[in-house]
C-alpha cells in the first residue's frame, strides 16, 4: 500500500543514507550461487516495487520509487531479462510519482500505480510495452481515481485487477470498484459498497480479479463484520453479483489478506490471520465445503492479526494452495520504524480435495515474496534476512542463495528462468532452474 505523507520525505532521506552503507555490505557477501545478470537503478527502490516480465520473458520492468538525487519517483525502467542491461525509461509525470505497482497482461499492456499529484488519489498509467523493451508512448492511457484519506485510514491501495482479454482494469478505492477501459479509461461500472465514512474498521479490505476464471472477490469490513463479495465480469465491462459469503464471526482478515478461486470459478478459498483457518465455500450457495487450521498460520495477538495478512493462490495444474503469512507490514521505502511490526514468515501448501498439509515451514525473518512454479511442484521464498530458497510439495526446503543483504521483493520468469531479486539501488538476476 502506498501512503500520502510528509513523513515519507524523512523516510526516503533516511533511505539515502542507510543504502549507502546497506549496499556497500552486500557487494561484499559471497553467495551460494553466482548471478547471472545485475541491474543497477538510478534510484531507490521500495518493498512495493515489484518486478513483472513481458510475455516472452525477455524483458523485465521494476519502476523506482525515488530518483538518484532523493526526489520523488517517476522512473519505470525496462532491462534485458539474461544481461541486465537497462533498455529504457518511462516517465510517470506530470500524473504521477511514487510509482510502485505494474499489472501486465499478456499483450504486454502495462499498468503503473503512482500517486497522483492531485491530494489523496491514485493515478494509474497504461502503457504498452513493445518487443525491444521500448514504451508505446503514441497511445498511453491516464486516470486518477480519488481515495477517501483521514488519520485512522490514510493508505492509498494500488492494487489493480487485469482483464484476460487485458481489455478491462478493476480497482478499488475502499469506498467502491470500479471497471474501466484500459484501451481509454472509461470507468464503465463502479460498485459503491461503502455509504458512510471510510475509516479502518468501514471499508474495502482488499480485491482479487482472477482472470482464468473470471471471478472478482472484495473482503469488505463494517460494523456487522467481514464480508467477502463475489462478482463476475460481463464482456461490456460490467459486474455481476456471484455470492455473498460470511466468515465466521471469531475470525478476522488482516491487511493485505487475498482470497483465491478454484478451476472452475465455484469455489472461494480464504485464510483467517488469526484463526489459521483454511475455509473454502460454494460461492453459489454460500456453503461451506471445509476448515482446515494450520498452526503456523495462527495469531493470539487479535491487533496483530488485523495487520498482519495472509495471502494464497490456487495452482490448477497441480490443485493445490499455495499459503504465505509474510510476518511484517509492507511500506513505501525499506527502513524499519519504531512500532513496525515484524515476525518471522510462514508457508505452508496445501491440498484441498485431501486437505493434507503437503509443505509447512517457519522462517526465521519475514518473508519478501512468495512465488509459486506455474505447474505448482515448488514455491520461490524470499526472505527479509537476504536468503532465497526454493519449497517443493514433498516439504523439501532447499536454499538457493544466501547472504544477499535485505530482499525488498522477489519475481520470477519461467519463460526466461530468471528469477529476479531486489535491493535498495537495483537488482539481481539469478538461473531459477
Amino acid at each position: 500500500m502506498m501512503k500520502l505523507r510528509s513523513s515519507h520525505r524523512i523516510l526516503l532521506l533516511m533511505i539515502c543514507l542507510f543504502s549507502l552503507a546497506a549496499f556497500s555490505w552486500y557487494g561484499g557477501v559471497t553467495r551460494a550461487n553466482e548471478v547471472s545478470g545485475s541491474v543497477h537503478i538510478p534510484g531507490l527502490l521500495s518493498d512495493a516495487n515489484n518486478i513483472v516480465f513481458t510475455a516472452d520473458g525477455k524483458t523485465g520492468l521494476i519502476a523506482a520509487y525515488s530518483e538518484e538525487d532523493g526526489s520523488a519517483g517517476r522512473s519505470v525502467y525496462s532491462f534485458d531479462a539474461s544481461t541486465g542491461a537497462l533498455l529504457q525509461r518511462f516517465d510517470t509525470l506530470p500524473t504521477g510519482f511514487n510509482p510502485t505497482r505494474l499489472t501486465i497482461g499478456s499483450d504486454d499492456r502495462l499498468i503503473i500505480s503512482t500517486t497522483s499529484t492531485t491530494s489523496n488519489e491514485i493515478s494509474a498509467v497504461i502503457v504498452k510495452v513493445q518487443p525491444n523493451g521500448g514504451f508505446g508512448t503514441s497511445h498511453q492511457v491516464f486516470l486518477n481515481f480519488a481515495v477517501p484519506v483521514n488519520d485512522d485510514d490514510s493508505d492509498l491501495p494500488d492494487e489493480f485487477g487485469l482483464s484476460a482479454d487485458n481489455n478491462f482494469g478493476i480497482y478499488s478505492n475502499k469506498a467502491s470498484v470500479f471497471v474501466f477501459s484500459t484501451l481509454t479509461g472509461e470507468v464503465l461500472d463502479r460498485q459503491d459498497l461503502i455509504n458512510t465514512e471510510v475509516n479502518s474498521t468501514n471499508r474495502i479490505k482488499n480485491i482479487t480479479f482472477d482472470a482464468a476464471t473470471n471471478r472478482l472477490g472484495v473482503i469488505k469490513l463494517d460494523d456487522s463484520g467481514y464480508q467477502i463479495l463475489v462478482y463476475s465480469l460481463n464482456t461490456d465491462g460490467k459486474l455481476n453479483v456471484e455470492g455473498q459469503l460470511h466468515p465466521l464471526k471469531k475470525e478476522i482478515l488482516g491487511d493485505a489478506t487475498n482470497v483465491a478461486f478454484n478451476e472452475k470459478g465455484t469455489q472461494i478459498y480464504f485464510v483467517s490471520s488469526n484463526l489459521g483457518l483454511v475455509s473454502c465455500y460454494e460461492i453459489a450457495s454460500g456453503k461451506n465445503f471445509f476448515r482446515r487450521q494450520i498452526a503456523g498460520l495462527t495469531e493470539t495477538d487479535k491487533e496483530t492479526a488485523r495487520l498482519l495478512g495472509v495471502k494464497l493462490s490456487f495452482n490448477s495444474q497441480s490443485g493445490q494452495l499455495f499459503i504465505q503469512k509474510p510476518g511484517h507490514i509492507q511500506k513505501p521505502g525499506h527502513i524499519q520504524k519504531p512500532g513496525h511490526i515484524q515476525k518471522p514468515g510462514h508457508v505452508s501448501i496445501l491440498s484441498p480435495f485431501t486437505l493434507d498439509v503437503l509443505a509447512d515451514q517457519d522462517y526465521d525473518t519475514p518473508l519478501s515474496g512468495v512465488i509459486p512454479t506455474s505447474d505448482g511442484t515448488a514455491v520461490f521464498v524470499g526472505t527479509l534476512g537476504g536468503d532465497l530458497y526454493k519449497l517443493d510439495t514433498t516439504g523439501g526446503n532447499k536454499s538457493l542463495n544466501s547472504g544477499l543483504g535485505s530482499i525488498l521483493q522477489i519475481g520470477l520468469s519461467e519463460t526466461s528462468g530468471r528469477i529476479a531479486v531486489t535491493h535498495l539501488q537495483g537488482l539481481d538476476l539469478f538461473d531459477s532452474k
